[in-house]
């Protein structure tokens, strides 16, 4: 049985303690340096995810993890793609689509990152959650979450870049949530050189505990669906959920990625739930104003 993190690179410190962590539970660590998307999913429209982000070390622009936009100047990812890591060397890149070219859009732009706060509680897939303050802003209506865009487009002003908003309730058990990356596309194999989404449903935590025990918490999203999952590399990425009553336009963050046992394994993956950690993210955020309201259609087109 081996256990990913879906991140590539893993400092020799945290490595450690992540090898006690797994032999404790049993389990053996799938390599972590695997070239890095989603399993079974489908590319998706140029610039649909107005939020999507890559996190990227500067040095070696390439891809090893996802993030999600919250804020002109804020996002969340997973702990474990930023712990005991040179922030200094960061950055993350938005209006991105296809990551074999730097002309996919005419408006990818990178910011570097000037801070990271990871949960203080983190450990393993526990509280693996980090707010990541970029250096500089990203032009967005902060009033507004953003749509989900229906055609491939950008505006005649520039970058599209929106937030998602933080959840309004807690996602239940069977409600369908998508997962976005572009992690790999099976466990072992090729890393997906454009943006891959895949429909997947919340399970309950007690079928979560079936296969994770006691790493199953409240703070804990479970995902599963039969050939579709998320890989390596796909690790602090967003699970969106749709808002009613429009389901194809309106998200809200329901989790951040996290890890699983192989890849479309058979088993289900784990995500962090942001709905358990938004009072610690605005805990740490004092004065910043996060989109809470969608906008009329017209301004969403």
């Amino acid at each position: 049985m081996s256990i990913w993190l879906a991140c590539q690179f893993v400092t020799r410190g945290f490595r450690q303690a992540l090898m006690a962590s797994i032999a404790a539970m049993g389990l053996v660590l799938a390599t972590p340096n695997i070239a890095p998307a989603i399993v079974g999913g489908t590319e998706t429209r140029i610039n649909e995810f107005p939020w999507m982000l890559r996190l990227v070390d500067v040095k070696k622009p390439q891809v090893y993890c996802g993030a999600a936009l919250i804020a002109d100047q804020y996002a969340l990812t997973a702990a474990h793609c930023l712990h005991e890591r040179d922030t200094r060397t960061m950055g993350v890149v938005a209006s991105e689509h296809d990551i074999r070219t730097d002309l996919t859009t005419s408006v990818a732009k990178m910011h570097r990152i000037s801070n990271v706060v990871i949960h203080p509680q983190y450990r393993f897939t526990a509280n693996d959650i980090a707010v990541v303050k970029i250096d500089g802003r990203f032009g967005i209506d902060q009033r507004y979450c953003a749509l989900s865009n229906p055609q491939e487009h950008f505006p005649a002003n520039g970058v599209r870049v929106g937030a998602i908003c933080l959840p309004r309730q807690e996602t239940s058990p069977f409600a369908t949530v998508m997962l976005a990356g572009w992690g790999l596309t099976e466990f072992g194999g090729a890393k997906a050189p454009t943006l891959q989404k895949a429909d997947v449903r919340a399970i309950s935590r007690d079928q979560c505990k079936e296969t994770y025990g006691n790493r199953v918490t409240e703070h804990t999203l479970c995902t599963y669906a039969p050939g579709r999952d998320s890989c390596h590399m796909d690790s602090g990425g967003p699970v969106t959920e749709a808002l009613l009553p429009d389901t194809s336009r309106r998200y809200q963050l329901a989790g951040i990625i996290t890890a699983g046992i192989g890849c479309d394994s058979g088993m289900p993956s784990l995500n962090m739930r942001v709905s358990s950690f938004v009072d610690w993210i605005r805990s740490i955020t004092p004065g910043v104003r996060y989109p809470t309201q969608f906008p009329p259609r017209s301004l969403g087109r």
